[in-house]
This record gives C-alpha cells, sequence and structure tokens, in this order.
C-alpha cells in the first residue's frame, strides 16, 4: 500500500475508533473504547505488553485480529467469556507469508504424494508462523452466539474441529485455510445455516467432505472441497452441491487422474450460479489394488463419453464460467471439457503444473477461445509458438507465461508478461484483475 494511502486510513480508523494506533501507525493492544483488540508479537520494540484488558474485560470486546503474534495464549475460560465478539482473526493476518520458487514448484508437481507435498510445505518461507499448544481454547465457541467471521488461517496443530462449531449460528465466513494437520470437517457443519465462505483449501490431510453440505443454501465460495479416490462410507460428492443456487465461486482438490468424469461434468453442471472454478490435481492414489481396476475405470469412462456422443450430448462444464484455474493437470492432452466451443462465456484461463503437452482445440473443430487472460506457469512439457497461440486466443489482452521453455518466439517483457494497451485501455480493469500501477511497469 502507497505510504499517504496507509496514512489516509490509519488517521480515519483512529478518528472514528476503529482501532488505536501508536505514533509509527501500529495498531497497539488497547481496546478500552473501540472494542477491537490486535494481537501484537512482544519481541516488537513498539510493543510493551499483550493485551492487558483481554484477562478483566473479555465480555467488551466485539472484534480479535491477531497482527504478528506466533504462539496466541488463550485458555478456555478467558476464550469463553468473549460471548459478544463478532470477528476472531487467531491465523495469519491476510496474505502475510510468502512461497519461495522451489517451494511453489514442489507443489505444482503432480506425482508427488501428500507427504511429499507436506515437505515442501514446510520448506516455504512464513513470515508469520502461527501455533498453538493445545486447541483446547475452542471448546470456548460455544459461547460466541454473535460470531460471524472465524479465521483459524494457517494455524497448527489443529487436528480437527469441536463439536462446539454448531453453536455458532450466526457465522458466515470460516476461514481454515493452510491448516495442514487439520484430518476431518465434522458433519454438524450443516447446522451453521448462514455460512457464506468456507475456506478448507491446503488442508492437504483431508481425505474426504462430509455429505450434507447441500444445506448451506447461503453458500456462496467454497474453497478445497476434497473429491476421494477411496471408497468412503457418507462421503460427500459434487451431488451435494447441487442444491446450492447462490454458490458462485468453487475451488476442489482431488488425487483422482480421470476427474472430473460424466458424473461430475454434469453435477457442476447444476450448479447454476458458478461462475469461478479451481481444480487442483494432486497426490497418488492410496486405493488398493484390485479395489478398483484402472483398465476397467478408463473403459467405462470412454464408454460414456461413447454414449453421451451417440446422443449428441458431450459432457462438459458449466458454460457460464467466467474464470477457470487448472493446477498440475496429469495427462499430456487437453480433455474433451476444456474446448472453446463450450466455454463461450470465459475470460480468464489459469494453467499452471501438470504434463500438458498440448493446448488448443484438438478434439475438432476451428473455434477460437473468447478468452481475454491467460496464465501459463510450470508447464515444462506445453510446445507452442507465439503465432499458434495467438490465433487460438484472436481476443487476448494480457498472458503471463513462467517456466514453460517450449513456447518460444513470444514477446514477453522480463517478468513473462505480454500486454495489448490498445485494447486494454477499453477494458474494466476490476473484472480482469489487474491494477494500473502494475500496468505501467509492464513493457509491451
Amino acid at each position: 500500500m502507497h505510504s499517504l494511502i496507509r496514512y489516509a486510513v490509519i488517521f480515519v480508523a483512529e478518528r472514528v475508533g476503529f482501532f488505536h494506533f501508536d505514533s509509527v501507525g501500529n495498531p497497539m493492544e488497547n481496546f478500552s473504547t473501540s472494542q477491537r483488540a490486535c494481537l501484537i508479537n512482544p519481541g516488537e520494540k513498539y510493543s510493551r505488553q499483550v493485551l492487558p484488558d483481554l484477562e478483566s474485560k473479555p465480555e467488551t470486546l466485539h472484534a480479535l485480529f491477531n497482527v504478528n503474534y506466533p504462539y496466541p495464549d488463550l485458555n478456555t475460560e478467558r476464550f469463553s467469556r468473549m460471548r459478544n465478539i463478532n470477528v476472531l482473526c487467531l491465523g495469519r493476518w491476510g496474505n502475510s507469508y510468502k512461497k519461495s520458487n522451489e517451494a511453489e514448484e514442489t507443489k505444482h508437481d503432480v506425482e508427488v504424494d501428500k507427504t511429499e507435498s507436506l515437505k515442501g510445505l514446510r520448506n516455504m518461507k512464513h513470515q508469520h508462523h502461527v501455533e498453538v499448544e493445545s486447541t483446547e481454547f475452542l471448546k470456548g465457541l460455544r459461547n460466541m452466539k454473535h460470531l460471524k467471521l472465524l479465521s483459524l488461517q494457517g494455524i497448527s496443530r489443529i487436528n480437527e474441529l469441536p463439536e462446539t462449531i454448531q453453536k455458532l449460528v450466526n457465522l458466515k465466513i470460516l476461514d481454515l485455510n493452510a491448516c495442514h494437520n487439520l484430518e476431518a470437517i465434522p458433519e454438524n457443519i450443516v447446522s451453521l445455516q448462514k455460512l457464506t465462505h468456507l475456506d478448507i483449501s491446503e488442508c492437504y490431510m483431508l481425505d474426504y467432505m462430509p455429505k450434507g453440505l447441500g444445506s448451506l443454501t447461503e453458500l456462496q465460495v467454497l474453497k478445497g472441497f476434497v473429491i476421494s479416490n477411496l471408497k468412503i462410507k457418507n462421503a460427500g460428492t459434487l451431488d451435494d452441491l447441487k442444491g446450492l443456487p447462490k454458490l458462485r465461486k468453487l475451488s476442489i482438490y482431488t488425487a483422482k487422474k480421470d476427474f472430473p468424469g460424466v458424473e461430475d461434468l454434469k453435477a457442476l453442471r447444476y450448479i447454476t450460479a458458478l461462475q469461478k472454478l479451481k481444480i487442483e490435481w494432486g497426490g497418488k492414489s492410496r486405493a488398493k489394488k484390485g479395489e478398483i481396476g484402472s483398465d476397467s475405470r478408463r473403459l467405462k469412462r470412454i464408454d460414456a463419453f461413447r454414449q453421451e456422443s451417440n446422443a449428441a450430448v458431450i459432457p462438459c462444464l458449466p458454460e457460464h464460467l467466467v474464470k477457470l484455474d487448472l493446477q498440475c493437470y496429469p495427462e499430456t492432452k487437453a480433455p474433451i471439457w476444456l474446448s472453446p466451443g463450450s466455454l463461450e462465456n470465459l475470460q480468464k484461463l489459469y494453467i499452471r503444473g501438470g504434463h500438458l503437452s498440448v493446448l488448443g482445440p484438438t478434439h475438432g473443430g476451428n473455434d477460437n477461445w473468447n478468452v481475454k487472460i491467460l496464465r501459463l506457469k510450470f508447464l515444462k512439457e506445453l510446445r507452442m509458438d507465439w503465432r499458434v497461440l495467438h490465433d487460438a486466443f484472436p481476443h487476448l489482452i494480457y498472458l503471463e507465461k513462467f517456466k514453460c521453455p517450449k513456447m518460444t518466439l513470444f514477446p514477453c517483457d522480463g517478468t513473462g508478461v505480454w500486454l495489448d494497451r490498445e485494447n486494454l485501455a477499453n477494458q474494466p480493469l476490476e473484472e480482469l484483475e489487474l491494477t494500473w500501477s502494475f500496468l505501467s511497469e509492464s513493457s509491451t
């Protein structure tokens, strides 16, 4: 953030009593008048002590943010007394960590299993590591009837959520992103009928989703939905999401190389409000040999496509998608559902990692893509030159190419970016997720 903008935000926030700040603009722990507090690292020179009032009057607290405190110490009794709190962010503050290139490449290697993925994640350079000695304090959630936002992002040692999670009847946002030890989502999460945002992405110990998520009819964003290749009783499937009329953003994590199958594609098309879809393939199959015959499964899938083709209905992704993000796609050729003719409304296409070597209308037809923003990263096998790609994507205004050694003759700058500035001037940058400050530094 620009220093002048930061100063203006701090000035307004302090004037209206949103937070207390010290002389250099750092938030302070005092919440005697603002009813909003921050957890501050006591090692920082501007911090004297951590939440002196939390011991005596936690009932007055309405919001608690962990700014940079690595080891939040909240006992169950004290936590239970925060009965009037609305916002509770104990995990990482925003996007406060950076990944090294090595760790990102490890994450995008489709052949690694879960344990190897976790090793790569441990190599990431965290600026803000959050750890708790025990999760007993989470039992205090039972008294937080007014809580609307709960973020435990990046907190280690959280293996499971307490049963008291069902008491948060007014909760709208639940952020469990990067809780790497989380092993299961409780079935009673379906009690959170006001939930609009659920983020369980980067929780790589999760093997399946609970059934019943379709009853969360207010859900708009669901990140990290797991599609298991194991036969698990009562495991949730994409069919459970058919009844979500407001779901506009969905990300999926799966170890199944043949995902999405015919039934998966049909289920996705029933999510009528869906606009943004992300699919990440990762890990190795843990199914026992003989439990699922890979050859027979492949034949069934081919037969299913053949039957649909005979009926002149080829399964495809929802036609109203505007953004599609594919990570670690395991095959070498583009799937039949990735074609411009079936994704006419697609504006943004991101493909990162995997073994893809051919991109384009390889299944017949000469349709061109309507995509305006294309991001291609870590595609070591993708072979294409600029002329062929530009012919396939005639409406392209932004291209980002990174570590794709077999893509040649591209007029990108030193950062791997190409812009069509003439057409870009007439585009709404908010919809394209670009900023003028970034564009001004990029060359054509």
